[in-house]
């Protein structure tokens, strides 16, 4: 911040000073003013104010209010004082109660004190805002610094894409899992049921198995019991045969 002090005399008549600015500047410089009375004595009474006031060379007008300590008055520069290249004849009011507004009339109890001249001399700038509409390379600059809301909304848009992507692949990653959990479930499944066929082909083999020895058994047994009954047939035959002779030569004897 740079501070401009200046003696200001509140006694009319006086040679007002020049204070130079350049153009556009704001925030950048605090003036502060020394009241003198060069006819008389300054004695301001109590509850003062002070602002600033001027016309700019465009016609156009400001007036601020001021910071007041004692016989000191600051004023800061503003972007308005300083928008138009040239003289602007301005002052420092003092006064009391308050004064009128566009939207209300002054209070009973104001009363202005004094005023104390001088000129503002707003140097021209070198750049003037009017060429930053031509394509040089500030412009340039200018039109990346007015895109910076859109680059932000594209970031913020691509923030949301990755955010969404990042919630896709969570879902697709989720959904993996669930299907390896269900083919290796369905595995398992695969596997106890192929297991249980498997045992039951056993039981049904063994089964199998038992029933044909017992058929083999039974095909002995059977065998067995021809066999015998081929033997008693053979000796039945023998025995009738026997019987038939013996009748033969009884009935030849009787004879």
């Amino acid at each position: 911040m740079i501070t401009t002090p200046v003696e200001l005399d509140v006694s009319p008549g006086g040679i007002s000073p020049v204070i130079h600015v350049s153009q556009y500047d704001t925030g950048s410089r605090t003036l502060i003013f020394h009241l003198i009375a060069s006819a008389g004595d300054l004695i301001l009474p109590g509850g003062v104010k002070a602002e600033i006031r001027g016309t700019k060379p465009d016609g156009n007008g400001f007036s601020y209010d001021c910071l007041i300590n004692g016989k000191t008055v600051e004023a800061d520069v503003t972007e308005q004082m300083t928008a138009a290249a040239g003289k602007a004849v301005c002052e420092i009011v003092l006064y009391t109660g308050t004064p009128a507004r566009e939207d209300q009339d002054a209070s009973d109890d104001f009363m202005q004190l004094c005023t104390a001249n001088f000129i503002l001399f707003v140097e021209r700038a070198a750049l003037d805002k009017d060429t930053l509409k031509s394509g040089s390379e500030i412009r340039q600059l200018i039109t990346v610094l007015d895109r910076t809301n859109e680059l932000l909304a594209a970031a913020e848009t691509m923030d949301e894409a990755q955010e969404a992507i990042r919630q896709m692949t969570e879902s697709t990653r989720f959904d993996m899992q669930q299907l390896a959990q269900q083919i290796d479930q369905n595995a398992q499944d695969l596997a106890e049921q192929s297991a249980a066929s498997a045992r039951s082909s056993a039981q049904s083999a063994q089964a199998a198995e038992h029933t044909l020895e017992i058929v083999e058994a039974k095909g002995q047994q059977l065998s067995q019991l021809a066999i015998t009954s081929d033997t008693i047939a053979r000796e039945a035959l023998q025995k009738a045969t026997n019987v038939e002779n013996e009748s033969a030569e009884v009935t030849n004897y009787l004879e």
